[in-house]
């Protein structure tokens, strides 16, 4: 059943109740009604995977505050990797991992990747719980909304529980971008949802190749109804979203269905906005929208986490070829690095109406994914890109250093 095959998915477990569960849904589309006003816009969707949701009521969440969380005993995202001779919580047999994401059966021969451990500087990181984690969010809906980098942290969660109660699906897109899940045995759904800029755009689904030219559109006034539809439905809420941002196409930027301004726009009569401002209005749209929404999920945001091409980027021949993690020091990033973190941190930090937003969370794995370089599927992640002689130095390899950032959210949750 793994993504990125296409393959028949499997059929719900309990197909009685979840026939009553989605006579229930359809009342929940008047819940876009809900979303509208003059700062929060919603367009209409033509495909609706909402009416594949159960409808669930909202639960208490955890309070929180922005900034570096900390456990009572130290800062989680500050430390290094440390050689680990345990094996990871799954293997390549786990049936959600797509093609482009299983390095090892992709014909990756060295396994090192898979033997270190995050060790923060004054504790220790314990493997998420699965049986622990399961009990806790029993009955609860998860949704992970963002880009495809939301969906490899994803389907590594999925994985991890699957060794507890295997995740079914319920519902995908055709390209697997947006899929459903349940977990049967603990009434717990967790939603993959596609939305790469949180906002309503259009945009080519590639990036162009080298010489060609693309123009996309972005709504910074208008949330993507895909996700913001569902909100009052979800008790927990995972977001990241920043290197859509960062695609080389021209980007024409629309605020109230009209264009006000445009990046990566040589030639154009407009008012040329920087990649960092974009994303950091519709951070604000969205941490505004949180703010303002009665309804109160825990919200995490997971940080943007660098890329890792040497010697060029995804379209000029860069390369990803370590084989063990950088140590502290050794590597700081790149300048947009700088630019989009720098962003997404003074927004996060600046709350809601200057106030800290008490239901939300920051994940932020900025530093502890900065040093796994070795981590990535590299050239064993897809057979057509192999053939074009492109590396994938974004995503990672599952399993792989990815499964720590559940390790992470799991601890920055339990800890309260």
């Amino acid at each position: 059943m793994a993504g990125a095959t296409g393959q028949q998915h499997y059929q719900p477990l309990f197909p009685h109740l979840l026939f009553v569960a989605l006579l229930l849904v359809g009342a929940s589309l008047h819940l876009y009604f809900f979303f509208y006003s003059d700062e929060y816009t919603i367009v209409s969707s033509k495909k609706k995977p909402s009416d594949k949701l159960a409808e669930r009521g909202s639960s208490t969440s955890l309070n929180a505050t922005v900034g570096k969380p900390q456990t009572e005993k130290c800062d989680l995202f500050t430390g290094e990797w440390i050689p680990n001779a345990s094996n990871p919580a799954y293997d390549t047999s786990c049936p959600l991992i797509g093609m482009a994401q299983n390095c090892l059966v992709n014909g990756r021969r060295d396994t090192d990747y898979l033997h270190w451990k995050w060790k923060p500087r004054d504790c220790d990181l314990p493997p998420l719980d699965a049986k622990r984690f399961l009990e806790t969010m029993r009955d609860k809906t998860w949704a992970l909304i963002g880009d495809s980098l939301i969906r490899n942290q994803g389907d590594s969660l999925l994985c991890i529980l699957s060794k507890e109660d295997l995740a079914v699906d319920f519902y995908h897109d055709e390209a697997w971008k947006t899929s459903f899940f349940r977990l049967p045995s603990y009434n717990i759904t967790v939603l993959q949802i596609w939305s790469p800029f949180l906002v309503a755009s259009q945009y080519s689904d590639a990036p162009p190749d080298p010489g060609t030219t693309a123009v996309d559109q972005i709504s910074i006034d208008t949330l993507d109804p895909s996700w913001a539809a569902l909100y009052s439905s979800l008790d927990y809420v995972v977001v990241s979203v920043g290197h859509w941002f960062t695609r080389p196409m021209t980007m024409l930027v629309k605020e109230r269905e009209l264009v006000t301004g445009c990046y990566n726009c040589e030639g154009y009569n407009l008012t040329v906005f920087k990649v960092e401002e974009v994303y950091r209005r519709v951070l604000r749209l969205f941490l505004n929208f949180v703010g303002a929404s009665l309804h109160k999920p825990t919200v995490i945001y997971r940080s943007w986490t660098s890329k890792h091409f040497e010697s060029g980027d995804y379209n000029s021949g860069g390369v990803c070829n370590r084989i063990v993690p950088y140590k502290p020091g050794e590597y700081s990033g790149v300048e947009m690095d700088w630019k989009m973190r720098g962003a997404e941190m003074e927004e996060l930090d600046s709350g809601f109406e200057g106030r800290p937003l008490d239901n939300l969370k920051f994940l932020d794995l900025y530093p502890v994914a900065l040093l796994r370089a070795d981590g990535h599927g590299s050239k064993y992640w897809s057979s057509e890109r192999k053939r074009k002689n492109v590396q994938d130095c974004l995503h990672w390899c599952l399993p792989g250093p990815i499964d720590t950032w559940n390790d992470l959210l799991m601890q920055l949750l339990m800890s309260e």
